[in-house]
């Protein structure tokens, strides 16, 4: 175990402005202090999605002769130490090298989904086979308006709802980004 949390320690130093202050291997606490608030976030969005099943946890300690200089405090108590270490530092690499963005993190940990081979109807069989998923695909070919097609699952009220509240969003979009030409009088 003191090789990952060595492993995790270093990785956490890779972050610019983190340093740390402290570190204990046998109870599994790191304590650091940073200036960014971007770092922080994605530390403790890494620790929220493993809380359930790795419990840990960010403590934020402040300093007595200083009260405006805040350190933090990763502490791991799950009985899985080492597989809780390893999921954070494998989380945290993630970020790093997406430069700290977490949404390019996540992209990047579970992929892109490519789309290129998958016909609508594909993806409403996939859709329909979800529970708790109301939806409704709409869609036309060749700009035919007699070739519209329509898919949909879920309870009729809310499909009819949603449906519904689709076409306001479409007319309020279309209001907003379509130019109208209006011709003169004189024409």
């Amino acid at each position: 175990m003191e090789m990952e949390f060595n492993s995790l320690v270093d990785t956490l130093k890779r972050f610019n402005s983190l340093k740390i202050i402290n570190k204990n291997v046998d109870s599994c606490w790191i304590q650091f202090s940073m200036e960014s608030q971007e770092i922080l976030e994605s530390i403790s969005s890494v620790l929220l999605e493993i809380k359930e099943q790795y419990p840990c946890n960010l403590l934020v300690l402040s300093n007595k002769k200083k009260p405006e200089d805040f350190s933090y405090k990763l502490i791991i108590e799950s009985q899985n130490r080492t597989a809780a270490i390893n999921i954070i530092n494998k989380k945290i690499k993630t970020i790093l090298d997406s430069s700290g963005d977490i949404e390019k993190a996540k992209q990047k940990e579970l992929g892109l989904p490519d789309l290129s081979l998958v016909t609508i109807r594909q993806m409403a069989m996939e859709l329909k086979r979800r529970n708790n998923l109301t939806f409704a695909l709409v869609w036309i070919e060749n700009n035919e308006r007699d070739n519209i097609a329509i898919e949909g699952s879920g309870n009729p009220t809310q499909l009819v709802g949603l449906l519904a509240r689709g076409s306001h969003m479409a007319i309020e979009w279309a209001d907003k980004s379509i130019k109208f030409y209006k011709p003169s009088d004189d024409e």
